[in-house]
């Protein structure tokens, strides 16, 4: 739970900080118990976390003769401990609700969300309330060609001495280290991509799918680095996407292709459950576009005929794949189905060689000269499900019938030829293309996206540039109905001043792909008039550093003074002042001072952004439910899940009495009351944990700063 105090000041984090909390979330038997105190004012305070018992461990695995690995490889890069470290540290970050927009109709009750702000930032406050909660993340990172713009920046924060200390680095490697930090290497890319997709692997479910797009540059790289995070069993494989596009004024073979590398958080898992979604998902639909035509043809239409229809505009009109198309028959009930051979020509002798008895002729049939596949059990049990095809008479060998909904299930194929441009896409909206550079097609993250979801599952990016896959979602849901959610997250990069873009009105890239997403949403709509419930809103949010000197008035506050406050500091954590496209520029001295891009007033008061702040911090979903009361002078704000109550804003005694009769009548049902320490004096954060504890039973207040 964010404490911005403890967070600036006492951040302990260790390279395997992250990893030890995962472990202790799966694996909780194995870990010794935390030793708590009492201090001299009463409270319970942790003295020495629990640590990992590895001789336990180890004896486990050898009960159950589980032999452990000694040999293999790993991947290395200068700044690797820098960047586990960075994993785990907390951010120092808000997040700040755009009230305007979000306020707006489309957008009010839409469960679509764009963050913009620094990704790592933005993961590490999505890790809180949607680890295990990802269906499938697709990202399209820099691909660090020399040319892309990308240089690894980094505020070093640490020093010298603390790297010494924490990650036992010598000086040499400290040197290396800091000589990362505005360059384009191998190591200052991985050390920058690493952590991101430590935090990326949490997020997915277990039954998730991460494609990350790459080019020649860092596709080793990028492989051996998602094999150590997700493990190599997880590879899912890699998708050659032919742009036809080679690059020119290059040494060599002239790269007309890039790579796509999928992998799974659990391979296992995964493959059972996607196949089953996947036959489930095609069958549905190809059955119901059956049924349709079925009932559509003329009543005097014969079987026969409506087979010979069905069976053109599966070939012609779908375009489908060799193994979709031999399923072109469809029976009196509608569904779709393949008759295949039922001869055995392996093995004859497993096989029963008896005649089936014609329906028609009670005459037995023809048997192959090897037998069926099945057996006599086996065979029973398809006349019964009535999965035989008998033909007009005994004379003709009956054949097995293969229902398109149980044995229909959709690949995705290792090459693809890029069909459309991301360029054209944007185009078509009337955006300038240029600002993109490489901007992927929207038919290609359809197909990556319908291939691994089911209609209501949520989709990732956290590079979203020109915001691709929105559209992608959008269009997917307008094609079925679906409900699909995406969470995007891009940077406000500054658009150079000489862009044709910013001549047009645009500053930073997040504003272009948020145009770019309304733009999709209304064309979609005009394309599909008959949309009910079409989603084409989304809510936004700032993720951004706290003001540094809110920073220096949350450091130097004492939560033990019985002074009156004379400060107010929620007000500090408004939203009215968001600036947006940070860039440099040299003063008369020569010296590099921070420029920004815009400012901008999204609406949110100090409240608003620290109660967002919290909520993600606690483990909610940006669209959870939150209602705020009215007491006598301020606000109280309620989560009826977890049964929560925040008070942020300056509190007088009326209010506090007003809250515990609303708790103790039990009109609301709150077990925990979180309070903002900046906001009580001390009489009235006296009075409310007094008359907590001596009139309310099972409730408790925590209070952070």
């Amino acid at each position: 739970m964010m404490d911005f105090k403890q967070i600036l000041t006492d951040d302990n984090t260790d390279p395997n900080t992250e990893f030890l909390n995962q472990l202790r979330h799966k694996l909780p038997e194995f870990f010794t118990k935390d030793k708590y105190a009492i201090d001299k004012k009463g409270n319970e305070v942790l003295v020495e976390a629990g640590g990992f018992d590895i001789q336990k461990f180890q004896e486990r695995l050898r009960k159950h003769n589980v032999n452990e690995i000694t040999d293999g490889y790993t991947l290395n890069f200068v700044g690797k401990k820098y960047a586990e470290l960075k994993t785990g540290k907390p951010t120092t970050t808000v997040v700040i609700p755009d009230v305007k927009h979000n306020s707006q109709q489309r957008n009010y009750q839409s469960d679509n969300v764009f963050l913009t702000g620094d990704n790592l930032d933005v993961l590490k406050h999505l890790q809180r309330a949607y680890t295990n909660s990802i269906d499938v993340i697709y990202i399209d990172p820099p691909y660090n060609t020399g040319d892309d713009g990308f240089t690894y920046n980094d505020t070093f924060d640490l020093s010298d001495e603390d790297l010494r200390d924490t990650l036992n680095m010598s000086q040499d490697e400290i040197t290396k280290l800091r000589l990362l930090n505005g360059r384009s290497s191998h190591s200052a890319w991985l050390t920058f991509m690493y952590p991101r997709l430590r935090i990326a692997q949490q997020l997915l479910k277990d039954t998730g799918i991460i494609f990350v797009s790459i080019d020649e540059n860092e596709y080793a790289d990028t492989e051996m680095m998602l094999s150590e995070i997700f493990g190599e069993m997880n590879l899912a494989g890699t998708i050659v996407w032919d742009k036809r596009n080679p690059k020119g004024a290059v040494k060599g073979i002239s790269m007309q292709h890039e790579y796509i590398i999928a992998v799974t958080k659990n391979i296992n898992v995964f493959s059972v459950a996607k196949e089953l979604k996947r036959s489930k998902k095609n069958a549905e639909a190809m059955l119901q576009k059956a049924k349709t035509l079925f009932n559509k043809v003329n009543e005097d239409f014969s079987l026969r005929d409506v087979n010979s229809e069905f069976s053109n505009w599966v070939k012609k009109k779908e375009g489908l794949s060799g193994g979709e198309r031999a399923y072109s028959k469809i029976d009196e009930k509608g569904n779709v189905y393949q008759p295949v051979s039922m001869a055995a020509p392996d093995k004859p002798e497993t096989r029963s060689h008896r005649p089936l008895i014609h329906p028609e002729t009670a005459k037995p049939t023809a048997v192959p000269p090897k037998g069926w596949r099945y057996t006599d059990d086996a065979m029973d049990k398809l006349l019964e499900q009535k999965l035989i095809i008998f033909g007009k008479d005994e004379t003709t060998i009956p054949r097995r019938k293969y229902l398109l909904s149980e044995n229909m299930t959709e690949k995705v194929p290792s090459l693809y030829y890029n069909g459309s441009s991301g360029s054209a896409d944007i185009a078509k909206l009337g955006l300038l293309q240029t600002v993109f550079d490489n901007p992927k097609p929207v038919d290609l993250l359809k197909q990556l996206i319908e291939s691994a979801t089911q209609k209501d599952e949520v989709i990732l990016d956290f590079f979203a540039g020109s915001g691709t896959t929105a559209e992608a979602v959008m269009q997917l849901n307008a094609k079925d109905n679906g409900k699909r959610k995406w969470i995007l997250n891009t940077l406000d990069e500054k658009i150079s001043d000489k862009s044709a873009a910013n001549e047009t009105g645009y500053l930073t890239i997040d504003e272009i792909s948020r145009d770019r997403i309304n733009r999709s949403g209304e064309n979609i709509k005009k394309e599909y008039p008959e949309l009910e419930g079409f989603d084409d809103g989304f809510k936004h949010y700032y993720v951004k550093e706290i003001d540094a000197n809110t920073i220096d008035k949350i450091v130097d506050f004492d939560p033990n003074s019985i002074q009156i406050l004379t400060e107010d500091v929620v007000s500090e954590f408004a939203g009215n002042e968001v600036r947006l496209g940070e860039y440099y520029e040299k003063s008369d001295k020569d010296k590099l001072n921070p420029k920004f891009a815009k400012v901008v007033d999204t609406g949110a008061s100090g409240e608003d952004t620290i109660l967002q702040t919290w909520l993600i911090n606690d483990g909610y979903k940006l669209d959870v439910p939150v209602e705020t009361i009215q007491l006598v002078q301020h606000n109280v704000h309620y989560v009826e899940e977890g049964a929560m109550a925040y008070i942020i804003d300056q509190f007088t005694q009326d209010d506090v009495e007003a809250l515990l009769n609303l708790i103790g009548t039990q009109k609301l049902n709150v077990k925990i009351i979180i309070v903002f320490g900046y906001s009580f004096d001390f009489a009235t954060m006296t009075s409310l944990k007094n008359n907590v504890k001596t009139a309310l039973d099972g409730v408790r207040v925590e209070v952070r700063y």
